[in-house]
């Protein structure tokens, strides 16, 4: 009912190099450095514009690994990210829009940590500082704005506990919490998302049964059911985070 563009066929090619090197200051730090080029088809259906251009990109990252002795394993990194063509979606009197951002970049901090603090304890964390913004584009409101969606502070940690033998299996518990701030919830940063805190948890049972390695799981994800929204468009079109959530799953290994 409403005019677009039926044939949103589309083709592209492009060579795209990689390359990194690392460098060991000793044997449990190094150094390291990549660049990197991407090229991608944008996959739309009948929008006004008809076909999108391919997404294209590079990227650079430079940071530090370290490992220490006792099994914990840091890595901090520095990063720059441009792409062109970027697709996203925006809502203009009740119709959504599907078209590309003329440049758009990426810049920020990451730094992971992960390992073993004793023979029980484990621990996996990470912080990320992403500042993402429009570059140019047709549109002139748009240089200059946040990246629809993306939180400039997202971070997680995850404490695991190894309570060893019992009941001729291996008994696990682990509990954690995400964090997502603040973001744009649409193009033009007319809104913005709240930041948010989720917390996960789960319980595993590892055994054996006719000698084949057997692992039961129970997840929760959510534990507190706390609403969220983890992206959006316009004003009327913001998608609401899961609820909270339990799973039991079971693997076999052979």
């Amino acid at each position: 009912g409403r005019p677009f563009k039926t044939n949103t066929d589309a083709e592209g090619s492009k060579a795209i190099p990689r390359i990194g090197a690392v460098y060991k200051i000793r044997p449990d730090v190094s150094l390291y450095f990549d660049y990197s080029q991407s090229f991608k088809p944008n996959s739309n259906i009948a929008t006004y514009i008809g076909s999108l251009p391919p997404e294209q990109g590079r990227s650079y990252e430079t940071g530090i690994k370290i490992e220490t002795l006792n099994g914990i394993t840091a890595t901090a990194a520095v990063f720059d990210i441009v792409k062109s063509n970027v697709q996203f979606s925006e809502v203009i009197g009740g119709v959504t829009y599907s078209r590309v951002a003329g440049r758009v970049g990426s810049r920020g901090f990451e730094f992971d940590i992960a390992g073993k603090l004793s023979d029980q304890w484990s621990v996996i964390g990470s912080y990320a500082y992403i500042d993402a913004s429009v570059l140019d584009d047709p549109d002139p409101s748009l240089p200059g704005k946040q990246l629809n969606n993306v939180a400039r502070h997202t971070a997680s940690a995850f404490l695991t506990y190894d309570f060893g033998t019992m009941f001729n299996g291996q008994l696990r518990a682990g509990i954690g919490e995400r964090y997502v701030g603040a973001r744009p919830g649409d193009a033009k940063n007319t809104f913005f998302l709240p930041e948010y805190y989720l917390t996960d948890a789960f319980i595993s049972y590892r055994t054996t049964y006719n000698n084949l390695p057997i692992t039961w799981q129970f997840n929760a994800k959510n534990i507190f059911d706390k609403t969220y929204y983890p992206s959006g468009i316009s004003t009327t079109v913001v998608a609401v985070g899961d609820p909270r959530e339990f799973t039991m799953q079971a693997r076999v290994e052979f």
